[in-house]
């Protein structure tokens, strides 16, 4: 049975939409937590603690790319093949597999950072009250909007498909027997089926859009300036 290609985009409205409602459901299982003393609230992030925090989340966000790239591997991708990537522009750090993978693969490189850094660090957090560690399982749980909806995506799938990624990873082509020119899919979008292989533009291990630099720079000027700032009004008070 002759196998298609087909290239797939993601449909960030949805992905942005499920982010929100991923949100409201960890405020709601917060306020639980919190209102029946199985979490404490003393965080402290004002000042040198908000600068603190901010650059664990960002750690946070970079761990859970490398946890993608990681699983990949023990799955079977060339280390070569994983390509890493910052594009604010789109709002996105990002992970891209250059190599066709099975559905076993990418389906659990998917939802890896969610289960070890959302429930897994969450339930730690709980467990030992940690409140810190507990916010940032929490930004984790909503920032995985995009790989919950390619887990469920990959779930109605067939166990023969083969998928890689392009660029910056917002694209991708799945390799199948099922015909899917004439589906519609929640989250992702079908651009087109291929009559010849597509390859990313870019194959650094490191990459950084040209429209991320400003935006990086703008960021660690403005924690700076808070981090200054607060040492300023500190020593004058």
């Amino acid at each position: 049975m002759k196998k298609h290609k087909y290239l797939f985009t993601y449909k960030i409205v949805y992905i942005n939409v499920l982010s929100i409602v991923l949100f409201g459901i960890m405020a709601i299982i917060s306020y639980f937590l919190i209102k029946n003393d199985l979490l404490s609230i003393n965080l402290n992030i004002e000042g040198l603690g908000f600068f603190i925090f901010i650059i664990a989340a960002f750690l946070y966000m970079v761990i859970h790319e490398f946890i993608h790239g990681a699983f990949y591997i023990l799955n079977g991708a060339k280390s070569e093949n994983i390509h890493y990537g910052i594009a604010l522009e789109k709002g996105v750090f990002y992970t891209r597999c250059g190599e066709y993978v099975t559905k076993k693969n990418i389906m659990m490189s998917v939802i890896a950072p969610f289960l070890i850094l959302g429930v897994l660090t969450g339930v730690l957090s709980i467990i030992f009250d940690l409140p810190y560690l507990y916010a940032l399982s929490f930004l984790n749980i909503a920032g995985c909007s995009g790989d919950l909806m390619m887990f469920i995506f990959f779930l109605g799938r067939d166990k023969d498909i083969r998928f890689k990624e392009i660029d910056d990873s917002m694209t991708f082509i799945l390799e199948t027997k099922e015909d899917l020119s004439n589906k519609k899919f929640i989250g992702v979008k079908l651009i087109k089926e291929l009559d010849e292989e597509v390859e990313s533009k870019d194959n650094r291990k490191f990459m950084i859009t040209k429209e991320s630099k400003p935006i990086l720079i703008f960021l660690v000027i403005l924690i700076l300036a808070v981090l200054i700032l607060n040492i300023v009004i500190n020593k004058l008070l």
